[in-house]
Parts: C-alpha cells; structure tokens; sequence
C-alpha cells in the first residue's frame, strides 16, 4: 500500500474506529444531508476512485454502501489491522501490536454471527418470520433504543437487537447457525442509519428449508 493511501486510512482508522477494531468494528455510518458527514463522504469515495484508478476495480480498500438516509463504510478487518499495527509502528507504542490484538476482530465477529443466528432461530420457533434488527452495530449493547414517530405522529420508543456484523456475514449465518436447524434468511433489507449513527437498521425475513426447496420447484 503506498504512502498516500495509507495516510488518507489512517486518519479515517485514528477519526472513526481507533480501538473498537479489536470488537471487529471495522466501519462507520454518516448521515446524508449533515453537513460535517457529508465532507467525510466525499474525502472517502475521493480514496475510493483513487485506488480504483491505481489498482483496478480488487485494489478498492473501501467498501461504501447507501441507504435512504445515510452511507456505511467499512475497509475490512485485514485492513484495519494493518492500518492500527502502522499506526502503533510509527508512534513507538508496541512493536508487537498485531500479536496483541490477533484474532481478537474476527472471534467477536463470529461470536455476533452466532447471537444473530440464535436470535432468528428464537423468533422462528414463536412463528416471527419478520424482524427488524440492527446491523454495523458500533456499541457493546445488546438493544438499540430508539425514539420514532407513528402514523398519529407521536413519539414512540423503538428497540432493536443489535449485531455488530455487516451484511456480508449473512450467508456465514446461514450457513453455520440457521442451516443445519432447517432454516434460512430469505431476504435481508437495508432500512435506514440509527440517528446516533450506531448502526443500520435492517428487515430480516427467514424461511424454513422445506418452502425453500418448494419454492424452487
């Protein structure tokens, strides 16, 4: 990775994750239409056409995604760690940093995967095939809080799991938690960036196999 890249991730690694890589927090949200996350949108597409132009279409270190009301970006956990290790290198404070964290990132990754997947398989055996739930989770909490308007535009409290995931990890839910218990994610939905920009908030819908394979027929 050459200098100019580094820096440009560096600054976005010390700003917006500092130590939460070590939980696996590798990304962050802005909201659309705030002026200061806004500025950073742009500064981050600008690294992003960067080293697409440089290294092609694989060399993109960025990963950006919209939704309605705000982006998501993430630059991986492979990413992070090298960027936290250059980081600790060039400030003198542990040679040995990339031992200390280890896989630390991707235990409390799987360790998620597997709440959402217990999460889903709960909420099937007591027929709720729907939820709604958040993704990119930035906090150590379980619940989300939240305060949103109804349809009479009152104020109401709404709460979410949290999972501190991004919706790559889906099918790995799948695959090691649903699955083998007959069950699967049919369709997973971006909704919207949690005001306090602690996650995305996303619909879930699962199916049994069996409609699955009836489906298919």
């Amino acid at each position: 990775m050459e200098d100019k890249v580094a820096d440009l991730l560096k600054e976005m690694v010390i700003c917006e994750l500092g130590s939460k890589v070590v939980d696996g927090v590798t990304y962050f949200s802005l909201i659309k239409g705030n002026e200061a996350d806004e500025k950073k949108y742009k500064r981050y597409i600008a690294i992003d056409k960067y080293c697409k132009e440089q290294y092609g279409e694989r060399g993109s270190c960025i990963e950006i995604n919209s939704v309605v009301n705000g982006y998501v970006i993430n630059i991986g956990i492979e990413m992070a760690k090298s960027i936290i290790c250059k980081i600790a290198e060039e400030s003198n404070i542990d040679s040995d940093i990339r031992n200390v964290i280890g896989n630390k990132p991707e235990k409390s990754r799987e360790n998620e995967c597997e709440k959402l997947g217990k999460y889903l398989l709960d909420r099937y055996k007591d027929n709720k095939m729907e939820s709604e739930i958040v993704l990119y989770s930035t906090t150590k909490s379980d619940v989300s809080n939240n305060v949103g308007v109804d349809a009479s535009g009152q104020n109401i409290r709404v709460c979410y799991r949290t999972f501190a995931i991004t919706h790559n990890e889906i099918e790995g839910v799948n695959e090691k938690y649903l699955v083998p218990h007959g069950i699967r994610i049919k369709e997973i939905k971006p909704c919207e960036v949690l005001s306090r920009r602690q996650g995305v908030v996303f619909g879930v819908t699962v199916e049994s196999i069996k409609d699955f394979f009836e489906r298919r027929q």
